[in-house]
């Protein structure tokens, strides 16, 4: 779980692929299809899923939204994959969302994973409401400015804080 720590709070693309390529050697397989079969293996569908690395940093790489959420949401309830939660950077507390959500009622409550590629950048993580409710989601915005995306997404992720 350190390691782990340490990749997602900074979004440690080279510790990303060691970490696919262990699991990989683990599996007897490449790291991109060890990491197919261990969703699959855990329920997840993985049906229209591409990934030509472990780091998302190829523009090869297809993964739904629905498929991001699936995952925060069984770590969200209690399964097996609960610790992940503890990994994933806090909004204008740490890592890649350090600089984010400062006057935003997000800060502090939003934990998520970012992903940034030319004209592409994504959200995906857990907020937790007033009411105590935790919500997950998986945000991703393709053919777009950087910039804006980000803060639409750091806005709307923020507003499930009120519900």
């Amino acid at each position: 779980v350190t390691r782990l720590r340490a990749m997602m709070k900074d979004s440690d693309n080279v510790m990303a692929e060691a970490i696919g390529r262990e699991v990989a050697i683990h599996r007897g397989s490449t790291a991109p299809q060890a990491t197919l079969d261990v969703l699959a293996e855990h329920g997840f569908t993985t049906a229209g899923t591409t990934l030509a690395d472990s780091s998302g940093l190829s523009t090869l790489n297809l993964i739904t939204p629905a498929l991001l959420d699936a995952v925060l949401l069984s770590a969200a309830q209690g399964g097996e994959i609960a610790p992940l939660l503890d990994t994933l950077p806090v909004a204008h507390g740490e890592g890649t969302l350090y600089d984010r959500f400062e006057d935003l009622p997000g800060r502090g409550w939003v934990r998520a994973k970012t992903g940034t590629l030319d004209y592409t950048s994504a959200l995906a993580g857990t907020v937790t409401s007033e009411n105590g409710n935790v919500y997950t989601f998986a945000l991703l915005s393709n053919d777009s400015e950087i910039l804006p995306a980000r803060r639409a997404m750091d806005t709307l992720t923020s507003a499930l804080r009120k519900y």
